[in-house]
């Protein structure tokens, strides 16, 4: 608060000063000048005193009144801390905190960039490290739709994720279990954001693949392994499959190779050649046929950038990839015209996107699938877009907003009665900023970002 208040500190003087010379002045005039130099003399000493403790008396006076205005009532006013950002403080507070007990910290893509965390950060990683961290910054970006679950480093995790993340906080349950999950509130009144610690165990359980292992005698074994090796006593193996996901970091074109006697399937499609694959997780089979050879298993894949090497096994998990949520189709540039690129289920729409993701350059999408409607009335739908998007219902177009280069709004009100309602959004980017969020109001309740039970994908309906 005094901080902002200097920047008006020179006017505030010239104005104190102003009054202060009109006074003087004023007192000049009211006693007319006698002649006598020694009166003068004394007059000019008695305003000049009166004067400073007339300007001492209004500085003592504002200094008390601004304190206890500052550190009195605006202090404990809720009303008045709720007009600064007590958001952005307080997550770049969290942040520090966590650098401090050397704990990971995850931000959603919303407090990523805020401009508090970096400087405030920065400050701190200067002040004991002696790092600049405002272009390298010392936390992560989360991005829930595509870059959950996170792979284990061995330690508890934090995640700070915004208000509009509610709606998937049973899915983070679902994948974390024992994650204490806070809704952090400003003197229990206003809702600032949610804060997730997940210890290190929920990592370890996620991990890896689980295998059917048939013996030479036909009994079936079943398990997990954290890595894609064989069972104790497998000697007596005549075929093993494993199932699970993978998690793709980046998108872009991949090639898999593996072990002669063994077949991958990426998607619930056996893979071969090379083919595109977007980020995030995605359905894994893999079946090994020991009748045709011995060879020990292994896998290995050539990345977008051409490096080739083992499949981590930090990319392997035994959960399944997201069953609910749009079918997402994307395209080279910004008219979804030819072949999609790659194909992967989108659970819910806060969507943003790093540089050159999904798609190096301008892109396009297609989201398909139903909205299911449980309860008849009067729906809100919302979509915000940067660049532009279409939104379609039961085969009618609804609402557009293709401007290129500029954020676009489609806000639509319609009956819809229960059942599971035919839906497309369509998404395209030229460049700059990008972002697709997808809200609704249903009847009787709050905005909120449509909830991941409330999208079906096509292939699943």
């Amino acid at each position: 608060q005094s901080y902002r208040t200097l920047t008006s500190l020179p006017a505030i003087t010239l104005l104190a000063g102003d009054v202060v010379s009109r006074i003087l002045r004023g007192g000049f005039r009211v006693f007319p000048e006698t002649g006598n130099h020694l009166s003068e003399k004394y007059k000019q000493r008695f305003f000049g005193y009166f004067g400073t403790v007339i300007l001492g008396f209004c500085l003592i006076g504002s200094a008390v009144w601004e304190t206890d205005l500052y550190f009195g009532e605006q202090a404990h006013s809720i009303e008045y801390q709720s007009g600064f950002n007590l958001t952005q403080n307080m997550v770049a507070h969290e942040v520090i905190d966590a650098l401090k007990s050397d704990t990971p910290i995850y931000l959603s893509p919303w407090f990523y960039d805020y401009s508090q965390v970096r400087y405030l950060t920065y400050g701190y990683m200067k002040e004991t490290t002696g790092k600049n961290t405002l272009e390298e910054r010392p936390y992560f970006l989360i991005r829930p739709e595509d870059m959950l679950p996170i792979p284990t480093i061995g330690r508890d995790v934090i995640l700070l994720l915004d208000n509009d993340y509610q709606p998937i906080i049973d899915l983070i349950r679902n994948y974390y279990p024992n994650a204490k999950i806070t809704d952090e509130k400003w003197a229990d009144q206003i809702p600032l954001y949610i804060r997730i610690q997940i210890p290190k165990s929920d990592f370890a359980a996620l991990q890896g693949l689980t295998y059917t292992a048939t013996q030479s005698d036909g009994s079936v074994k079943t398990g997990s392994s954290t890595s894609l090796t064989l069972p104790q006593d497998a000697s007596e193996l005549t075929k093993i499959e494993w199932i699970g996901s993978i998690q793709i970091e980046h998108s872009g074109k991949y090639t898999f190779s593996s072990s002669d006697n063994m077949q991958l399937f990426v998607d619930d499609v056996q893979w071969t050649g090379n083919r595109d694959l977007c980020n995030g997780l995605h359905p894994i089979r893999i079946i090994q046929d020991f009748q045709t050879g011995q060879e020990a298993p292994e896998l290995r894949w050539t990345l977008p950038s051409g490096q080739e090497e083992p499949v981590p096994d930090q990319n392997l998990f035994i959960i399944k990839s997201f069953e609910q949520g749009l079918t997402g189709y994307y395209y080279q540039g910004s008219d979804w015209q030819g072949n999609a690129l790659c194909v992967k289920n989108t659970p819910f729409f806060m969507l943003s996107w790093p540089d050159q993701e999904p798609i190096k350059g301008s892109f396009s999408a297609s989201y398909k699938g139903f909205l299911r409607i449980s309860q008849p009335g009067t729906y809100q739908l919302i979509i915000q877009a940067d660049d532009g998007a279409r939104l379609t219902l039961d085969g009618k177009v609804l609402g557009e907003g293709l401007i290129p280069d500029q954020p676009n709004t489609i806000e639509i009100s319609i009956d819809l009665q229960p059942g599971d309602h035919p839906i497309q959004i369509d998404y395209f980017q030229n460049g700059g900023g990008n972002a697709l969020v997808f809200y609704w109001i249903p009847p009787d309740s709050p905005r909120a970002i449509v909830p991941i039970n409330a999208l079906i994908p096509e292939s699943k309906q």
